[in-house]
């Protein structure tokens, strides 16, 4: 069977969606399954390594002649719509559909109410999005573009596959329950890493950390700079790292200085694997998360995430208390002050960076790639 992802950029450091695609393909090739990309936007960088057996970079997205020879010229069985929450992307792949039989699986990575979870933004350190986000609340109470986009995503796929089953009524609440749950399902995103040794964890230092992408519209990591104005100076042996890049990381090195916020750096784009082991506490602040990937490779690696309860995924993942910690969204001083508790006790610490490892051992990728099998034999 030739499977194609179909999805925005190729690195696997440059965002999730290359990540898991890169992961799944995989894990398919070893089943026997022929896996292609087809990815727009971003030009193709040099990458070792590649799991894909061959890969078209499409100068825009509405390439559709260049994308249908595509897929006709490798004779595509199956094509993964990784920009299943795109509803132009999604139109377009049907279109091409007509012409060319295929099957079309559409992920949604995002939450299905994620277009309204961001909104409210009223943080006016970044006026633009202040701004963004009002204009966005008038839109969507005139039209609610989100409910009409998703419904069409809806009809036009073979199947519509989110990242958590609590996504499902999430989903059906948005686009009316006139529509059933026959087309949707939920495969969660398998881990990057493989398991990790527990010996790891005696290589813990002091140091707190963020991986995301800098864009505060939707992962509002100015929450992790005000924390950190109040944990710095009770937590004097720790420090704070960023990796990541994005629109906002210049906001976000401006603010910091300005603050007079000490002992944090902001990294980059890094490969993270170094990062999540030499760090104790890991950070998300997300105002809304498809599923939250980062939070399980910090799983993996005996890094205790603290989140904030900002989207229902999250629960999959988090046993609060037990495998990582989870605080009442926005609330910026009981995020600092459990930081501050989970840093001052060591043994607890540790604890829960150990349950943490055991816990993400269901997202390894042997456990995930039997629901992918399924979906593909259908």
């Amino acid at each position: 069977m030739k499977i194609l992802f179909y999805q925005l950029g190729l690195n696997p450091l440059e965002g999730g969606v290359q990540r898991v695609s890169w992961t799944v393909a995989q894990l398919l090739i070893k089943c026997g399954y022929e896996i292609y990309c087809a990815y727009y936007c971003q030009p193709l960088s040099i990458i070792s390594n590649s799991p894909y057996k061959d890969v078209v970079c499409l100068s825009s997205p509405n390439q559709d002649s260049v994308l249908s020879q595509y897929i006709s010229d490798n004779g595509i069985d199956v094509v993964i719509n990784q920009c299943g929450s795109d509803v132009n992307r999604t139109i377009q792949l049907a279109r091409i559909k007509e012409k060319i039989p295929f099957r079309l699986y559409s992920f949604v990575h995002i939450s299905p109410t994620g277009s309204r979870d961001v909104l409210g933004y009223r943080d006016w350190r970044i006026p633009k999005i202040v701004i963004r986000s009002i204009l966005k609340e008038i839109l969507i109470k005139l039209y609610p573009y989100d409910r009409s986009a998703y419904r069409k995503i809806y009809e036009l796929s073979d199947k519509v596959v989110l990242l958590s089953k609590r996504s499902i009524p999430e989903l059906l609440g948005l686009i009316g329950r006139s529509y059933n749950d026959e087309k949707l399902l939920a495969i969660p995103n398998p881990a990057t890493y493989c398991a990790q040794s527990i010996n790891i964890m005696a290589n813990k230092q002091k140091k707190i950390l963020v991986v995301s992408r800098m864009g505060d519209a939707s992962k509002r990591l100015l929450r992790v700079l005000d924390a950190w104005k109040l944990m710095q100076d009770i937590l004097t042996e720790w420090s704070l790292i960023f990796v990541g890049d994005g629109t906002d990381l210049p906001t976000y090195r401006r603010i910091a200085e300005k603050d007079g916020l000490k002992r944090i750096k902001f990294h980059g784009t890094q490969v993270p694997d170094s990062y999540y082991e030499e760090s104790s506490i890991f950070l998300m602040t997300s105002a809304t998360e498809g599923f939250g990937m980062t939070l399980i490779e910090a799983q993996q690696f005996g890094c205790v995430p603290v989140a904030m309860d900002t989207y229902s995924a999250l629960h999959d993942i988090i046993e609060d208390g037990v495998t990582g910690v989870i605080t009442p969204s926005g609330d910026i001083n009981t995020f600092a002050n459990v930081c501050i508790s989970l840093a001052s006790d060591s043994e607890k610490l540790n604890l829960i960076g150990i349950n943490a490892m055991q816990s993400s051992n269901r997202f390894l990728s042997s456990n995930i790639v039997t629901q992918w099998r399924s979906l593909l034999e259908q």
